[in-house]
């Protein structure tokens, strides 16, 4: 028969019986049960773990950005209800990517110095539209930024630089991008 030292039975009783129960003291009581079963370790599935990565690296921006005065305050302006600190309009922020609404043409005949209008919006701030020309052949004509429109912030502007004189059936392609780098494209075909 196991003696237990008086003054201490249940450390004594955890170390005879360890492999088999679990010994606890709760409110003055000692409880033995049977030991649980060892946790079942669960892989995430690849769309899981792409989750996983997508907030970590949220988190990683965030924290980067707050490292800067200067983004830090500019963070700062989108602060809401919803939102309550710098940091989380930031991690928002890399989490949701620009949104391309349309692509104007109406006013591109294919001549040097045509308007090019774009509607782009982001749950905080666009930083960038690029617009690239293509021909009917698919070759590359002419690339740039376009200008924001100082009435209007969601649109902007593109002034074409080269003649197309065979514009119909060539394409448009726009390209928005946000503060983290997240992307939006849109193409447009010219009808024929």
């Amino acid at each position: 028969m196991p003696k237990f030292n008086r003054t201490n039975r249940t450390t004594d009783l955890s170390a005879m019986l360890s492999n088999s129960v679990v010994v606890t003291t709760w409110h003055g009581r000692t409880m033995i049960s049977k030991k649980p079963p060892p946790p079942k370790r669960s892989h995430n599935s690849p769309k899981q773990q792409e989750s996983i990565d997508r907030f970590r690296a949220a988190h990683d921006y965030a924290d980067q950005i707050l490292k800067s005065d200067e983004k830090k305050a500019f963070y700062a302006k989108g602060i809401n209800a919803q939102k309550t600190s710098a940091h989380t309009v930031a991690f928002q922020d890399y989490l949701n990517p620009p949104v391309v609404h349309y692509i104007r043409l109406y006013r591109y005949t294919g001549k040097a110095g045509d308007v090019i209008t774009v509607k782009a919006t982001d749950d905080f701030h666009v930083e960038a539209v690029k617009i690239e020309v293509f021909d009917r052949t698919g070759k590359s004509l002419e690339s740039g930024k376009a200008e924001r429109y100082r009435r209007k912030p969601s649109i902007w502007k593109y002034k074409t630089t080269v003649a197309n004189k065979n514009f119909k059936g060539s394409t448009i392609q726009t390209t928005a991008t946000d503060m983290p780098g997240n992307g939006c494209e849109m193409t447009a075909r010219i009808g024929e």
